[in-house]
């Protein structure tokens, strides 16, 4: 695929903006009949991501299902266990947590958001639970912990999506 067709591709995708390209396009000579897109352009592209969605979650159908659901708008990255929790909040920087209360033995989903909420980078970062878990049982300490959602399982896919997006285009 030349220059050029990567370019629009990335466009259309909402990759790279107009603004962007012509940018590009004033900087190599638009007036010109074939000016090309430089590596810089490309910088451009690569560094426009999507956002990282942190998914902690027992249940491997539904890891599945939510990285199935989001991948088109998050990097979604998903855990069973909480034995890399600690290091993965600490080396990576997410834009969102999807978190399920009920993990199993040891640690549960509001003991992780604490551990969110305590560092500073993610103390105004979206939070999500999904659990099964009733809704008076959960709002209270969902309240205390700025939890920005609670959906209650089973889950549909477009109000994960709403939700994510209304929470996210009000920060």
């Amino acid at each position: 695929m030349n220059q050029k067709k990567a370019v629009i591709l990335s466009y259309l995708s909402g990759i790279v903006s107009e603004h962007d390209i012509w940018e590009e396009a004033k900087g190599s000579g638009a007036g010109k009949s074939n000016f090309s897109f430089s590596s810089r352009s490309f910088s451009k592209i690569r560094a426009k991501t999507k956002p990282k969605l942190l998914h902690i979650e027992d249940l491997s159908q539904i890891r599945m299902l939510v990285s199935v659901y989001l991948k088109q708008f998050y990097d979604v990255t998903s855990i069973d266990n909480i034995e890399n929790f600690d290091e993965l909040i600490e080396n990576e920087s997410y834009d969102a947590f999807l978190i399920d209360i009920n993990l199993g033995s040891g640690l549960d989903g509001f003991d992780l958001i604490k551990k969110i909420r305590a560092h500073n980078k993610y103390k105004k970062t979206t939070v999500i639970v999904l659990t099964v878990f009733e809704y008076d049982y959960v709002r209270d300490k969902c309240i205390a912990l700025k939890v920005n959602a609670y959906l209650q399982k089973p889950f549909q896919k477009n109000i994960i999506i709403q939700t994510l997006s209304e929470i996210n285009s009000h920060s």
